[in-house]
């Protein structure tokens, strides 16, 4: 399981071990993986390598790691000129491309697993990039705030830094409406890797079928369920 990056090094690592040593690898689950993580394979090039199970999630209204298209696209930052060159600019430094898309983003990954047969993709409708990992925007503000009160920004400044990058994640959405998206990814998460590697159950944990998790989520209205 991995989200974002970590979700992107999943991808990679389950390719690898695929072809290394076959069958170690029961179940795969990508939350918003980013297909533009440096270092390793780009994931939409390697995905359709992978045999196990793979469940990937995405949204609409991720700013970050969208499920395609321009990162920022939800809220209009990825059509304005000034931040456009500034996260070209910033992503050119860190990661070595102005690919906004990310190779074709969550979509492309999906396409390439879809060679493997074994591969579902959920897209929600609502629910930011952290939101789908389960990471409430209050303790995204925590961890902002811990990691820059030695920075020197200063709280006025630093706080404004927090509160962007937030926003670039989660775009304009309730809190109410970010929990929930968290709730059902975990939900189905742990469902479907419970199914596929037969992890023993509590007496009070309903056993629960990626049949049945499939048939919940094709009724949801807010999730597009694609299969291979």
């Amino acid at each position: 399981v991995g989200h974002s990056m970590g979700g992107g090094a999943v991808i990679d690592l389950a390719a690898k071990l695929a072809d290394s040593n076959p069958g170690l690898v029961q179940a795969v689950v990508a939350i918003a993986p980013w297909n533009g993580i440096p270092k390793v394979s780009i994931p939409s090039t390697v995905a359709g390598d992978i045999t196990a199970p793979m469940l990937i999630f995405c949204s609409d209204a991720d700013q970050i790691c969208p499920c395609s298209g321009k990162a920022g696209k939800d809220s209009g930052v990825g059509s304005n000129f000034l931040m456009t060159s500034y996260a070209n600019t910033v992503a050119s430094m860190a990661f070595g491309t102005t690919d906004l898309t990310w190779h074709g983003g969550v979509d492309a990954i999906f396409e390439d697993a879809k060679k493997s047969g074994n591969a579902t993709l959920f897209k929600f409708k609502e629910g930011g990039h952290f939101a789908l990992a389960g990471i409430s925007e209050a303790e995204m503000q925590k961890l902002g705030k811990d990691m820059l009160s030695d920075s020197g920004l200063g709280s006025i400044l630093g706080t404004s830094v927090v509160d962007t990058a937030i926003g670039m994640g989660e775009g304009e959405q309730s809190t109410e409406v970010a929990e929930e998206a968290g709730k059902a990814v975990l939900y189905y998460t742990t469902n479907f890797l419970n199914d596929y590697m037969d992890i023993p159950k509590s007496d009070d944990q309903d056993e629960v079928s990626v049949d049945e998790l499939l048939s919940e989520a094709k009724a949801d209205s807010d999730i597009t369920v694609e299969e291979s």
